[in-house]
């Protein structure tokens, strides 16, 4: 399971002010909770 924890640590994802932020860098504090969603539309 840690394999996959490194390996999500590594993306990019855009954050709600269209910046770029690195996965990893938001649970290096504090633990978080991380929710995908797909738009259909």
């Amino acid at each position: 399971m840690l394999d996959r924890a490194d390996d999500l640590a590594a993306m990019t994802v855009l954050d709600e002010a269209g910046q770029v932020v690195t996965l990893g860098t938001l649970w290096q504090d504090q633990p978080v909770v991380l929710v995908f969603l797909r738009h259909f539309g």
